[in-house]
């Protein structure tokens, strides 16, 4: 436990740069391009969002899974067949992925069908980047694991789009597109120096590579299924909102969930960090030592969030005004958004935890009923709330998952994932952790 609050520091500031430098990025962009231009582009990201899912075959929850596991066994014949397993997959899978974008961008209007193609060219770095993170994650170098995703792509694009305002004095959508692909090649080529760098120690090449297909790939439709299921959830009421209403009102609603984003920060960061000891503890079998953990992390997130969220209710006008005087209307949506993020993580990592103890299929189950919702509620709510009745449908399936993945990791296990809302205990707990992390 020492261990991971020094990890969490770090991470906590990777996790938060990153998400300040995603912020300018989006603020940037959106003031650039106008609210239909920032609808147009924001919408291509949703649709990859949903596309990218099948393509990983769930290989990043797998990874998490497994390797830890071989590690701690100190199995390198069996490490580096998943890995190999891992690369081929995700290389196969990239490729595919990119021969169905030819095709895909022809179901577009032709005035945003470059665009779209332009966007969808992303998807194989996406992909091996995905895989590339959940490996480094897995072998306990969770900063590694975050830099190239979180500083790099972001970094990236927030220079080239300065360094191409300065030179040309604006920004079109497709030109938008261009550099969105340039940064992801950059970081893709940093992702894999940081993979070598924390692979090169393992010697790995040393062994012979075992390979458990069967084991391996067993998980992946209910992967697969929770994850496509998490997207539609977490962003289905998008693909709704902008088949209903004009590229105008999608670009502010994304600028509002972009600004609701920054309050999950702190449980992102924690998670990525505590995935790791929480698969140990798991695979040990120690009960108490796991409510523990996962009471201590959800209240970490809780106490560490609390502020973020008030900051946001109070100042939510004046955060949508440096997007531009046309997102303002989006405060309300704002609140909703982020009260509802709030609430969904007093859950701690309950799906990630999911994944760990092997319920994909179960939390797949549950994330398809929730997307469901989530997609009917837009459909009904969106024609006459507009943007307020896609943030309400997306609140409102967020919320309700988290809820009944606490309820079914309880009945299951006998473990609750919730914080413990006594603050004098969480403060104390943390600076007696901060203490002998120093020692």
């Amino acid at each position: 436990m020492n261990g991971i609050y020094k990890s969490s520091a770090y991470s906590f500031l990777v996790r938060s740069s990153g998400h300040a430098l995603r912020f300018f990025v989006g603020l940037l962009l959106a003031r650039i391009l106008g609210a239909k231009g920032y609808g147009v582009y924001s919408y291509a990201i949703t649709v990859i969002s949903v596309i990218s899912l099948p393509a990983i075959l769930g290989l990043d929850h797998t990874l998490l899974r497994f390797i830890p596991k071989f590690l701690n066994e100190n199995d390198k014949g069996r490490l580096r067949g998943i890995l190999r397993f891992a690369h081929v997959s995700s290389t196969t899978s990239s490729l595919l992925i990119a021969l169905v974008t030819i095709f895909a961008t022809t179901f577009f209007a032709q005035s945003d069908h470059y665009v779209f193609a332009l966007m969808f060219l992303t998807l194989p770095l996406i992909i091996a980047g995905q895989v590339r993170q959940a490996i480094i994650r897995s072998m306990h170098h969770p900063i590694w694991a975050q830099i190239p995703e979180n500083i790099v792509y972001p970094g990236g694009i927030l220079l080239l789009l300065l360094g191409w305002v300065t030179w040309h004095q604006s920004v079109n959508v497709e030109e938008a597109a261009y550099i969105n692909l340039i940064a992801w090649i950059v970081t893709l080529i940093v992702g894999y120096v940081a993979l070598y760098k924390v692979e090169k120690p393992l010697h790995l090449n040393e062994a012979k590579p075992t390979f458990e297909i069967k084991q391996w790939f067993a998980p992946a439709i209910g992967l697969v299924g929770s994850g496509l299921g998490f997207i539609l959830l977490s962003k289905g009421e998008v693909l709704v909102l902008g088949k209903l209403r004009p590229s105008h009102d999608v670009g502010i609603y994304v600028a509002a969930a972009r600004g609701a984003e920054m309050i999950q920060f702190v449980y992102e960061a924690m998670t990525i960090v505590g995935v790791a000891t929480f698969s140990r503890l798991h695979s040990e079998g120690n009960k108490v030592a796991i409510q523990k953990f996962v009471s201590q992390v959800a209240s970490a997130i809780f106490w560490f969030t609390t502020p973020a969220y008030l900051a946001i209710l109070i100042f939510a006008e004046p955060l949508l005004s440096l997007f531009g005087s046309e997102y303002v209307e989006a405060s309300g949506v704002l609140r909703i958004l982020t009260t509802s993020f709030f609430l969904s993580s007093l859950s701690g990592f309950i799906i990630v935890i999911m994944y760990v103890v092997g319920k994909q299929n179960s939390v797949a189950k549950w994330m398809w009923c929730f997307a469901g919702l989530n997609l009917a509620l837009s459909a009904a709510l969106i024609p006459n709330l507009g943007i307020y009745g896609a943030a309400i449908s997306q609140g409102i399936s967020l919320v309700g998952l988290k809820a009944v993945l606490v309820w079914v990791y309880k009945r299951e296990f006998g473990i609750l994932s919730v914080p413990n809302l006594s603050p004098l205990q969480a403060i104390a707990f943390v600076k007696t952790r901060l203490k002998k992390s120093n020692r």
